[in-house]
Protein backbone atom coordinates (compact mmCIF):
# COMPACT_ATOMS: atom_id res chain seq x y z
CA UNK A 1 0.00 0.00 0.00
CA UNK A 2 1.11 3.34 -0.71
CA UNK A 3 -1.32 5.58 1.56
CA UNK A 4 1.70 7.00 3.87
CA UNK A 5 4.81 4.87 2.76
CA UNK A 6 6.21 7.49 0.33
CA UNK A 7 6.79 9.40 3.97
CA UNK A 8 9.04 7.06 5.12
CA UNK A 9 10.90 6.92 2.18
CA UNK A 10 11.23 10.57 2.29
CA UNK A 11 13.64 9.51 5.55
CA UNK A 12 16.36 8.07 3.02
CA UNK A 13 18.01 11.43 2.93
CA UNK A 14 18.06 11.55 6.15
CA UNK A 15 21.67 9.63 6.35
CA UNK A 16 23.03 11.68 3.97
CA UNK A 17 22.27 14.67 6.24
CA UNK A 18 23.30 12.87 9.50
CA UNK A 19 26.99 12.32 7.73
CA UNK A 20 27.31 16.08 6.46
CA UNK A 21 26.81 17.56 9.72
CA UNK A 22 29.19 15.00 11.54
CA UNK A 23 31.63 15.95 8.19
CA UNK A 24 31.11 19.58 8.99
CA UNK A 25 31.57 18.93 12.87
CA UNK A 26 34.92 17.24 12.48
CA UNK A 27 36.33 20.02 10.07
CA UNK A 28 36.01 18.03 6.84
CA UNK A 29 34.20 20.56 4.68
CA UNK A 30 36.51 20.83 2.01
CA UNK A 31 36.74 16.71 1.38
CA UNK A 32 35.78 15.14 -1.83
CA UNK A 33 33.61 12.53 0.74
CA UNK A 34 31.92 15.91 2.06
CA UNK A 35 31.60 17.63 -2.11
CA UNK A 36 30.54 13.84 -2.94
CA UNK A 37 27.99 13.32 0.12
CA UNK A 38 26.45 16.87 -0.31
CA UNK A 39 25.68 15.78 -3.94
CA UNK A 40 24.25 12.53 -2.82
CA UNK A 41 21.97 14.37 -0.07
CA UNK A 42 20.85 16.37 -2.70
CA UNK A 43 19.82 14.10 -4.81
CA UNK A 44 18.02 11.96 -2.69
CA UNK A 45 16.62 14.39 -0.83
CA UNK A 46 14.75 16.16 -4.37
CA UNK A 47 13.83 12.42 -4.97
CA UNK A 48 12.29 11.23 -2.08
CA UNK A 49 10.88 14.49 -0.22
CA UNK A 50 10.26 16.62 -3.56
CA UNK A 51 8.66 14.07 -6.03
CA UNK A 52 7.93 10.94 -4.29
CA UNK A 53 6.29 13.07 -1.26
CA UNK A 54 4.31 15.20 -4.07
CA UNK A 55 3.04 11.57 -5.54
CA UNK A 56 2.05 10.46 -2.23
CA UNK A 57 0.35 13.99 -1.97
CA UNK A 58 -1.52 13.84 -5.03
CA UNK A 59 -2.59 10.00 -3.82
CA UNK A 60 -4.11 10.95 -0.55
CA UNK A 61 -6.19 13.84 -2.48
CA UNK A 62 -7.11 10.81 -4.85
CA UNK A 63 -8.74 8.61 -2.31
CA UNK A 64 -10.28 11.63 0.06
CA UNK A 65 -13.18 10.63 -1.49
CA UNK A 66 -12.97 7.07 0.17
CA UNK A 67 -12.40 8.63 3.49
CA UNK A 68 -15.56 10.71 3.46
CA UNK A 69 -16.82 9.01 5.83
CA UNK A 70 -13.98 10.31 8.41
CA UNK A 71 -14.72 14.14 10.90
CA UNK A 72 -14.44 17.06 8.95
CA UNK A 73 -11.71 18.24 10.99
CA UNK A 74 -9.32 15.26 10.12
CA UNK A 75 -10.03 15.50 6.91
CA UNK A 76 -9.09 18.71 6.58
CA UNK A 77 -5.83 18.54 8.82
CA UNK A 78 -4.21 15.60 7.00
CA UNK A 79 -3.88 17.49 4.21
CA UNK A 80 -2.81 20.67 5.33
CA UNK A 81 -0.36 19.38 7.67
CA UNK A 82 0.97 17.18 4.55
CA UNK A 83 1.02 20.43 2.05
CA UNK A 84 2.90 22.11 4.79
CA UNK A 85 5.70 19.91 4.86
CA UNK A 86 5.56 19.86 1.71
CA UNK A 87 6.40 23.33 0.98
CA UNK A 88 9.01 22.29 3.88
CA UNK A 89 10.38 20.59 1.63
CA UNK A 90 10.39 22.79 -1.50
CA UNK A 91 12.35 25.67 0.98
CA UNK A 92 14.77 22.98 2.06
CA UNK A 93 15.68 21.88 -1.09
CA UNK A 94 16.42 25.27 -2.00
CA UNK A 95 18.64 26.10 0.55
CA UNK A 96 20.67 22.58 -0.26
CA UNK A 97 20.54 23.18 -3.90
CA UNK A 98 22.31 27.03 -3.23
CA UNK A 99 24.81 25.13 -1.00
CA UNK A 100 26.00 22.81 -3.47
CA UNK A 101 25.60 25.00 -6.21
CA UNK A 102 27.98 27.47 -4.12
CA UNK A 103 30.43 24.52 -2.84
CA UNK A 104 30.59 23.32 -6.49
CA UNK A 105 31.25 26.68 -7.56
CA UNK A 106 33.64 27.49 -4.38
CA UNK A 107 35.71 24.16 -5.14
CA UNK A 108 36.09 24.67 -9.32
CA UNK A 109 37.32 28.54 -8.39
CA UNK A 110 39.71 26.55 -6.35
CA UNK A 111 41.12 24.41 -8.60
CA UNK A 112 41.24 27.19 -11.38
CA UNK A 113 43.37 29.46 -8.61
CA UNK A 114 45.65 26.76 -7.84
CA UNK A 115 46.54 26.19 -11.38
CA UNK A 116 46.95 30.12 -12.18
CA UNK A 117 49.26 30.29 -9.26
CA UNK A 118 51.65 26.90 -10.13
Amino acid sequence: RFQFIWLAFGEASTPFVNLRWVLHTLGWKDTKLYLWNGVAMTFVFILTRIFLYGLGMLHWMSVMPVVSHMPCHVRIFIPLTGLCGYVLNIIWSAKILKGLYKVVTTSSNNKNNKKKIR
